[in-house]
Order: C-alpha cells, then sequence, then structure tokens
C-alpha cells in the first residue's frame, strides 16, 4: 500500500469570473457622452444597468466589457489611453 500519494478531498475550483471596478466606467461613460456618444443606449446594449454605476463598491464581469467593444470598436483600455493622451 501507497501511504505517500494524497487524494484529493474536494474538485478543483473554477476560477471566480473576472471582475472590474465600476468606477472605471463611470469615468469612461462620461467621456464618451462628452463626445456625443448615446451612452444610456450603450449601457442597455451592454446589459448593465446605470444605476450599478452609482455605487462605488460595485463591480462589473470582464465579459461586460466586451460588450463595449462590441458597440464601440474600442476597449475601456483603449479609451484611457485616449484619454491620456488629450
Amino acid at each position: 500500500m501507497n501511504t505517500n500519494s494524497t487524494v484529493a478531498l474536494y474538485p478543483p475550483r473554477a476560477s471566480a469570473p473576472k471582475r472590474v471596478p465600476v468606477r472605471y466606467f463611470a469615468l469612461l461613460l462620461g467621456f464618451l457622452e462628452a463626445r456625443g456618444m448615446d451612452t444610456a443606449r450603450l449601457l442597455e446594449l451592454a446589459s448593465v444597468e446605470a444605476g450599478r454605476l452609482e455605487l462605488s463598491d460595485a463591480t462589473l464581469l470582464l465579459a461586460d466589457t466586451r460588450a463595449f467593444r462590441r458597440h464601440t470598436g474600442k476597449t475601456p483600455s483603449e479609451y484611457q489611453q485616449d484619454l491620456m493622451r488629450h
């Protein structure tokens, strides 16, 4: 009998979905709105409730950020780079 082997008592946990602080999106939406984008429509298309942006400790799923790219052509980090250039 091999006493050196170990047996996993629990199955490996799947990693938690990646999340991003909502405050970054609140800034991004302000930037986009100032440039004439319909941010209410963007949030609707991304299935993000506007009220979530008002909660200081709220987060969005990384998948939510992908919706921004689908509807704007840029990722939030690409917009952040634009902001830093101005």
